[in-house]
Formats: C-alpha cells, sequence, structure tokens
C-alpha cells in the first residue's frame, strides 16, 4: 500500500529520521514520566505544567513524522515516473528499424538514402529528457547507485544525439571513412545508455522492459561492429 512506501530501499535516509523521532519521542517521555513515578503526589503536582508542553511535543513530532511520510511519496512517485520514463525511451530505441542500416552497411553507405535519414534527423523536434528534468528535485534522494545509473543513461543519450545531430550537419558528399566512424560512436553511446537503464529497471522490478533492454543492446552491439570494422577497414585504405 502506499502509505508503507517509507520502507523502500530508496527512502532509507527517510525512515532513519523517522526512527530518530520516535526515539526522541521516547525518551522524552520517560525523562517527564520517571521524575514523576519517584516524587511524592504533592512534589509532582510541579510538574504538571509539563503534561501540556509534552502533547504540544508530541504533536509537532507527529506532523514531522507525517511530512517525511509524504516526502517518501513524493519520492518514489517521481521515482516511477522517471523509470516509466526509461522504458517507454528503451521501448523506442528498439523500434526503430535497423535492417536498412544492416543492408546499407553491407558494402557501403547510400548516399542519398543516408543523406534523407540526415536531414529527418536534423528536423527532429522531440524531447526525451523533460520527464527527467522536472523529476530531478524529488529523486536527489534515490539511493547513490540508482540515481547515478539514472543520470548516466539520460546523460549519454543526450551525447548521442549531439553526436547523432552533428553528423545531421555534414555537407553534400559524405567521406566513407567519416560516415562510419562518426556513427559507431553515435551508436557506442546509445549501447552505453541502454546499458546504464538495465540495472535501473531490474530493481525497480521491470523484468519485461529489462529482457527487451537487453535484446535491443545484442541488436546495436551488431550494427556498432560494423561500423566499427567499416571505419577500420575503410580509414586504413584511404590512408
Amino acid at each position: 500500500m502506499k502509505r508503507y512506501r517509507i520502507f523502500s530501499p530508496q527512502c532509507n535516509d527517510l525512515r532513519w529520521l523517522i526512527y530518530l523521532w520516535l526515539i526522541v519521542v521516547i525518551v522524552g517521555a520517560a525523562a517527564l514520566l520517571l521524575p514523576l513515578l519517584r516524587e511524592s503526589v504533592r512534589e509532582a503536582e510541579a510538574y504538571k505544567f509539563l503534561v501540556p508542553a509534552a502533547g504540544a511535543f508530541i504533536a509537532v513530532i507527529a506532523k514531522i513524522i507525517q511530512d517525511l511520510f509524504v516526502r517518501a511519496n513524493s519520492r518514489l512517485g517521481a521515482y516511477d515516473v522517471v523509470v516509466a520514463d526509461i522504458g517507454a525511451i528503451c521501448l523506442t530505441l528498439s523500434s526503430f528499424r535497423l535492417e536498412d542500416v544492416r543492408e546499407e552497411t553491407g558494402e557501403q553507405i547510400d548516399q542519398d538514402l543516408f543523406r534523407w535519414k540526415l536531414d529527418k534527423l536534423r528536423l527532429r523536434s522531440e524531447d526525451y529528457f523533460s520527464v527527467f528534468d522536472l523529476q530531478i528535485p524529488e529523486i536527489t534522494g534515490l539511493r547513490r547507485e540508482t540515481l547515478s545509473h539514472i543520470t548516466q543513461f539520460y546523460t549519454l543519450l543526450k551525447g548521442s544525439r549531439d553526436a547523432a545531430l552533428g553528423a545531421a550537419s555534414w555537407h553534400t558528399k559524405l567521406p566513407q571513412s567519416l560516415a562510419y566512424c562518426e556513427l559507431s560512436r553515435v551508436f557506442r553511446l546509445v549501447v552505453c545508455s541502454l546499458e546504464q537503464a538495465k540495472p535501473v529497471l531490474a530493481e525497480a522490478g521491470r523484468q519485461r522492459e529489462f529482457e527487451d533492454v537487453a535484446a535491443t543492446i545484442e541488436i546495436y552491439n551488431q550494427v556498432l561492429k560494423v561500423f566499427q570494422h567499416k571505419c577500420q577497414t575503410e580509414g586504413a585504405a584511404s590512408q
């Protein structure tokens, strides 16, 4: 249930704060009650004024603990959104048709077809990073390893898009060696990005998405090897 999300591994810091405040309440209650038990009834009258103060103190602590529960729900809500976004981006990457890329790399890149693809790349306007940018304030409290994988996934993906957009700015005739080497860098960044998505999806219990990403990485690695081979071959031939 949602109110128990405080027990998630992603909320260890908040849970320990709750434990700390509960200890403070117990110690404070003990410090108030022990003198009352040891003193006579007449002397205990002097402690009566502490009862309202103790009640107010407990109310404040209860409000603090409630706020920590709310923070836990907000953090895990943002975490769920980011994980879903990563899964959707990985699904999008897995849906890209790479069969024609393999055909193009059989001998050499079809200049007209490749130029048409680069023109489409230059005109792209979708933004894969708005969800991450919006959720950053909420997810900074996640486990260090989890936050590291999430950040590296988006950063490497941004790097791959920058590299691809750089390829889209090439002019007229495209040197084969340059094309293969640049494309190998793009695919390498995409593969590295997908590798960072795997532990995030696995930790979130999204087994199906995890398996899909693993299959996508295998396909991208195959294309990457082709480009790397062509890069080395063309580069050696041009020297």
